[in-house]
């Protein structure tokens, strides 16, 4: 028996230090996935906060009303106007490119972690921790705002009711009804976007979002009262259809378009032009482009066709579109509207938010229309290239550009894609894509 325990003693010394050591470092292992876990709790609770106070993005639409009713009432010029749309669209996508909050749980060592916390939670009669999951997070929530921005009401509005469903957040559930509100009054559903706006304002009358609502309640009434002055006057004209879409009238504007479309008074690139901007705000992209299009190949509409070529990147940025942001590109290349070129050229809404899976659709350009435009881009380009190939070396020219421009100066240099000019200013390189002729001053 002596040796026995003499045995057991000595064995027991060998078996100490590892078991003590195992049982330190699966204690130090415990305290740090604890500390990791608490700190990403504290990180969700501030993250989700966050999303459902703003991350929907309730000032746009305040300053869509707003920009609306300035250049309604001609308190900004349509330049302003554009550039404010313009940073409008920016944030728009930033908004979608948020990122979401990640799941508090992920391997298998944190479940068990956070299974042994909440059992010592149990035990000291303390809430338990939820492992809350990416798809915790609304996905639905998302894709109506998309749907929103690229002016798919139906489709948001049936898309903001599951994340209805999806979500007990006070201020989140507060959000996505005021949403639902705004979709409904670009419908002219005006009586639904004001039981949602009085809803929003009576249950959740502490959070900052009711008053956003009242603030939309009255832009609502008072865009509905404006729209229903214009529609009494009974005259059919651009000038109104354009009122009524800045009210966001967009079928009454529609009517009123095809009364005026009817007397014959109007140039028909107008006509497409207006019908394609509607048939944009009800979310028709392929129509829109398809008219926008036309225009932009009408050479008689000049300002209209860059107005229209604008619309098309827009829409393409917008909904993540890539055929229609290269189709705006290299018309442009052409066109040289300087709006759209810095726009092109900083990439501000080139990149398309890649953080979820965004229901983006194509739109489809009817190939002859493709070729078409190729066609007269090429025709362009060769004549650029005659024109500079015809332009005398060392002789006073006057170059006149597809911009409008008159540069007079002296041939000191010309190339496949530039011709130099000596002008009192300085020499200047002028693209033989933006030369629509050339005139010899000898």
């Amino acid at each position: 028996m002596n040796w026995d325990r003499k045995k057991l003693n000595r064995l027991s010394k060998y078996i100490q230090l590892p078991v003590s050591m195992v049982l330190l470092i699966m204690l130090v292992f415990f305290i740090e996935s604890s500390i990791q876990l608490r700190s990403r709790a504290v990180i969700l609770f501030f993250l989700t906060d966050s999303s459902s106070q703003g991350a929907l993005g309730h000032h746009v639409l305040v300053t869509s009303y707003e920009l609306n009713k300035k250049l309604y009432s001609k308190s900004i010029s349509q330049k302003k106007f554009d550039e404010a749309s313009l940073e409008l669209e920016a944030t728009k996508k930033e908004i979608l490119g948020e990122s979401r909050p990640t799941m508090l749980v992920g391997s298998g060592s944190d479940r068990f972690t956070l299974w042994l916390i909440n059992f010592i939670r149990l035990l000291l009669y303390k809430d338990l921790l939820a492992n809350q999951a990416e798809t915790d997070f609304n996905t639905a929530l998302y894709t109506a705002y998309f749907y929103e921005q690229n002016f798919e009401y139906e489709k948001a509005i049936a898309s903001y009711h599951q994340a209805l469903d999806e979500t007990r957040d006070y201020n989140l559930r507060a959000g996505i009804m005021l949403h639902q509100g705004y979709c409904h009054a670009m419908l002219s559903h005006n009586r639904l976007a004001k039981q949602k706006y009085e809803y929003v304002m009576n249950h959740y009358n502490e959070s900052e979002i009711a008053v956003t609502a009242s603030i939309l309640l009255s832009y609502l009434a008072g865009f509905q009262m404006e729209r229903e002055r214009i529609l009494k006057m009974n005259k059919y004209s651009i000038g109104n259809t354009e009122k009524l879409i800045q009210l966001f009238a967009f079928e009454n504007a529609w009517e009123m378009l095809d009364q005026v479309a009817k007397t014959g008074d109007t140039q028909p690139y107008l006509i497409r032009y207006y019908k394609a901007r509607l048939l944009e705000r009800q979310g028709k992209r392929t129509e829109a482009a398809d008219l926008y299009l036309d225009v932009v190949l009408d050479n008689k509409s000049g300002e209209i066709a860059r107005q229209a070529l604008r619309k098309i990147y827009f829409m393409g940025a917008r909904s993540g579109d890539k055929g229609l942001i290269q189709i705006a590109t290299r018309i442009n290349k052409s066109f040289q509207d300087p709006e759209l070129s810095a726009l092109i050229s900083s990439g501000r809404l080139d990149e398309f938010p890649t953080n979820y899976k965004y229901p983006v659709t194509k739109a489809v350009i009817d190939k002859n229309k493709g070729e078409k435009i190729d066609e007269i881009l090429d025709a362009r380009e060769r004549m650029a290239n005659q024109n500079i190939s015809q332009a005398p070396p060392q002789k006073r020219v006057s170059i006149i550009t597809y911009k409008g421009d008159r540069i007079n100066g002296v041939v000191v240099a010309s190339n496949k894609k530039q011709i130099i000019l000596r002008t009192s200013i300085g020499k200047i390189k002028i693209d033989k894509s933006n030369i629509k002729e050339i005139i010899n001053l000898e």
